[in-house]
C-alpha cells in the first residue's frame, strides 16, 4: 500500500455528515481527522501532520463547517469531490493546504 500524507481535516462538521464523508474517504484511502475547537488556534499544517513552527493564537469558532484538504493532487481532489457529490454529501467551505499557504 502506498503511504501518503493525504488527510482531510474536519472543522465543525456534524457527526452524521462526518460519518458519511469518512465512508467516502475510506473508499479512496484518505485519512480524516476531526479538529476540536480548542485546537482552532493551532497552525493548520500542524493539524495536518506537517512540520511547522508551533505558533498558536487564540482560535475562534468558524461561521460554519469546513474541510481542509492536505496532500491531494489535482486528480485526487477531483476524485474526492466527485465522490462526495455522488454520495449527496456537501460541505460549503473547503480549503486546500498548498506550498504557498
Amino acid at each position: 500500500m502506498k503511504i501518503t500524507n493525504e488527510v482531510v481535516l474536519f472543522y465543525q462538521v456534524a457527526e452524521e455528515k462526518e460519518t458519511a464523508i469518512r465512508a467516502v474517504l475510506d473508499k479512496l484511502g484518505i485519512k480524516g481527522r476531526r479538529v476540536a475547537q480548542e485546537d482552532f488556534g493551532k497552525p493548520i499544517g500542524a493539524m495536518a501532520g506537517l512540520r511547522v513552527q508551533a505558533v498558536e493564537e487564540p482560535g475562534e469558532a468558524l461561521p460554519g463547517e469546513m474541510l481542509v484538504l492536505n496532500g491531494l493532487t489535482s486528480r485526487r481532489l477531483n476524485q474526492l469531490l466527485a465522490a462526495l457529490r455522488g454520495d449527496g454529501t456537501s460541505v460549503a467551505l473547503k480549503a486546500a493546504v498548498t506550498e504557498q499557504n
